[in-house]
């Protein structure tokens, strides 16, 4: 699925400001990967929605990664590419539902005992009221 999706990935170049020297000021190496999600035909209608629920897309519904990090532009375009992908990998994996634990009987029997402890440590510090001299 997403070997078909990629093909839906628009990419443009934009200048950069990140790391290149006189480079950045002559060539254009920043790259902006844009994937229309509502208008895409390999995305299922409930993919669609949970893109859409997940992801921040704009208001066209398109999801948009900026990336100049490394100096060339080919480089960027991979990189905005696989960060893309990611994102939306990510957001379409299913959230494992988190398993209830115990807590073991040593800990509470731990706990309580310190709760008794402490109960005591106070009990010992107040002062005696008259009936109990």
């Amino acid at each position: 699925m997403f070997e078909q999706l990629k093909k839906d990935i628009v990419v443009e170049s934009a200048l950069s400001g990140g790391p290149g020297g006189q480079n950045v000021n002559k060539r254009k190496t920043k790259a902006v990967a844009r994937l229309d999600v509502l208008g895409s035909a390999v995305l299922s209608d409930e993919d669609k929605t949970t893109l859409r629920e997940k992801l921040k897309l704009t208001v066209e519904g398109h999801l948009v990664v900026h990336v100049s990090e490394a100096r060339s532009g080919p480089r960027n375009r991979e990189i905005a590419i696989e960060r893309l992908l990611d994102r939306v990998r990510m957001a379409l994996t299913p959230e494992t539902p988190r398993g209830k634990t115990n807590v073991p009987t040593r800990e509470k029997r731990h706990r309580l005992d310190e709760k008794r402890r402490r109960g005591v440590l106070k009990q010992s510090r107040q002062v005696p009221t008259k009936g109990e001299y």
